[in-house]
């Protein structure tokens, strides 16, 4: 038997071809078995749901680098204002250096 798989990142679709005995007068016939195209559903619930775990870590890493890097540049966190001459953020009242 052979299968053949077909999808990226994961296998969704998949088709068996069967072999037969051919020196057996039984099973006299010239063409493979072929089952078709079958759906894989196990492996195409797990695409979505892990898209989706990469999305949400994606989204909850990113922003907390960005407030990083602004506060590391002497900026206010939420807005981007410059506080190296100021004390607070006009915008949202924030001290420099919190």
């Amino acid at each position: 038997m052979e299968v053949y798989r077909y999808g990226w990142p994961v296998a969704v679709l998949q088709r068996h071809r069967l072999f037969w005995p051919w020196d057996d007068p039984a099973f006299a016939t010239n063409t493979l078995p072929d089952t078709g195209l079958m759906i894989d559903w196990t492996n195409l619930l797990l695409v979505p749901l892990g898209a989706g775990v990469l999305v949400a870590a994606i989204a909850a890493i990113v922003p907390s680098i960005l407030r990083r890097r602004l506060r590391r540049a002497g900026r206010c966190a939420h807005w981007g204002y410059n506080l190296h001459d100021l004390s607070r953020c006009p915008e949202c009242g924030l001290m420099r250096g919190c």
